[in-house]
């Protein structure tokens, strides 16, 4: 009988010791994490895509054996009174799902960089040119330079699509 893809939950928050417990069992495991953009700058920037779950390939029989004393684990997930077990199908499609998340949000970074001329399109300053300075992390809102009068400048922030390269410089 083949190897197949199970289940197994863990304790809120225990996924890594769980982890690092199979991995030293020298059990094949997934754990699917995505990148996210964190609300605060100490937030994590990549958390589990199911939370409490890991999937694990064997054997039953030694998978019951192995993860029955597990520091940090619930145990494997039954359905209908019977454990559970993942098509490989399915598990390939959650790979994919990961990956491209994952992608997508590498490529989810804002095009200025600090200094470049943007025009303010939206709000109370539409029309405006400012001197782009940063985007404020997990916010989708960037600081921006205004220039009012001759050379003060003040620092405003502002949803990021309010703003666009300005063409005129």
């Amino acid at each position: 009988m083949s190897d197949r893809w199970y289940v197994l939950q863990t304790k809120p928050n225990k996924e890594k010791i769980v982890l690092n417990q199979l991995m030293n069992q020298q059990i094949q495991v997934y754990f699917p994490q995505i990148r996210v953009k964190p609300l605060s700058p100490r937030g994590r920037k990549i958390i589990p895509y199911f939370p409490e779950y890991i999937f694990l390939a064997g054997q039953l029989d030694t998978l019951s054996i192995s993860t029955r004393w597990l520091v940090g684990a619930k145990g494997l997930v039954y359905i209908g009174g019977e454990i559970a077990w993942i098509p490989d199908l399915i598990l390939e499609r959650i790979r994919e799902n990961v990956d491209t998340w994952n992608l997508s949000m590498e490529n989810k970074h804002t095009p200025y960089k600090k200094g470049d001329i943007v025009e303010i399109v939206e709000g109370p300053f539409a029309k405006y040119s400012a001197i782009f300075d940063t985007e404020i992390s997990g916010t989708e809102r960037a600081k921006v330079l205004l220039q009012l009068m001759g050379d003060q400048n003040i620092r405003i922030e502002l949803p990021i699509n309010f703003i666009k390269y300005d063409k005129n410089h």
